[in-house]
């Protein structure tokens, strides 16, 4: 596994099978004890706002029993702002920085750090959350590979991410996005180079048909909505850039297809009461692997770090 995790193409599919693995261990046993990462600090660097990046990973690093502490804009003074600087000061103490911030921030932080840095949310990625996709539909239907996936919503960070972790996980993703939020082509193109690569058989489309998206697929995903000013003259307002789930709408899935959603739901727009209260659904169990993925992340890279950390050490005795 490599240094960092800034999005899910820095890994390969075994590190995707490998953290998948360690991810439903750890839910399967929330309350074994891990007491080589009891001394470690994951430092959570936030230069914007993240309610469930920062409560996420603040629960996974409680329950892997070690500390936790926010960085921001307010904890931090003056000379301690710039990425440079917050990189020189955490690389000392802490084992692993989970970050929110924008990609130039991100890109600097890891490159100056010497410990892991693992992007919880960036402009361009949500790589703790499309883990948490793979591991519910690996828990629902037992295998990845083969399973086919429709994205309905803005073509952000979390489209960019599932598309990459997708393509690694050989299933097939169609993205349907808004059409004022599209999602990178550069960033489909490499999902699609990534599939080919690995041979996982792997493949993004994009679709501008949101019933044509979901036909006959496995699992309907539903990632919001944007809300716009309306600037003509009808009279102001707002309206609606991402596709709403109705039952027509998975109707036209497959008759096993599963329910998936980033929380929070908004019923009155994105997804109708008696979608979200279908039994299909599985955004309850999305929200809950979001802690074991954020777990299995820090694990791995705090270990990784550790052992590091011992080969120095080692080294320094020989040389002694």
């Amino acid at each position: 596994m490599l240094k960092d995790l800034l999005a899910p193409a820095d890994l390969t599919p075994a590190d995707v099978d490998h953290l998948l693995d360690l991810a439903g261990d750890l839910k399967r046993n929330p309350r074994r004890p891990c007491r080589d990462l009891a001394s470690s600090l994951v430092v959570m660097y936030f230069t914007k706002p993240a309610t469930r990046v920062r409560t996420t990973f603040a629960a996974a690093a409680t329950r892997l029993g070690a500390t936790s502490v926010v960085l921001g804009p307010s904890e931090l003074s003056p000379c301690h702002r710039d990425p440079d600087a917050v990189a020189r000061l955490v690389s000392s103490y802490a084992s692993v920085v989970v970050a929110r911030a924008d990609d130039e921030e991100l890109q600097r932080l890891a490159d100056q750090a010497t410990i892991p840095v693992i992007a919880g949310l960036s402009d361009r990625q949500q790589p703790c959350q499309s883990l948490a996709d793979l591991l519910t539909l690996q828990q629902t239907f037992g295998s990845l590979a083969g399973l086919r996936v429709a994205y309905l919503g803005d073509g952000g960070p979390l489209a960019h991410s599932l598309a990459e972790a997708c393509a690694l996980a050989g299933i097939e993703l169609r993205l349907a996005t808004s059409p004022s939020r599209p999602p990178d082509p550069g960033v489909v193109d490499r999902a699609n180079r990534l599939a080919a690569h690995t041979g996982s058989g792997g493949t993004v489309e994009v679709i501008d048909d949101a019933f044509a998206a979901v036909e006959g697929v496995d699992a309907v995903y539903s990632s919001g909505w944007t809300v716009q000013e309306d600037t003509d003259d009808l009279g102001g307002g707002t309206w609606m850039t991402t596709y709403p789930i109705t039952r027509l709408l998975l109707a036209c899935a497959a008759p096993q297809a599963i329910l998936m959603h980033t929380q929070p739901t908004h019923r009155s727009f994105d997804l109708s009461r008696q979608v979200l209260c279908d039994p299909r659904s599985r955004i309850r169990e999305q929200a809950e692997n979001r802690v074991h993925c954020a777990a299995a992340m820090l694990t791995a890279f705090m270990r990784q770090q550790q052992f590091r950390g011992e080969e120095a050490s080692r080294a320094l005795l020989s040389v002694s």
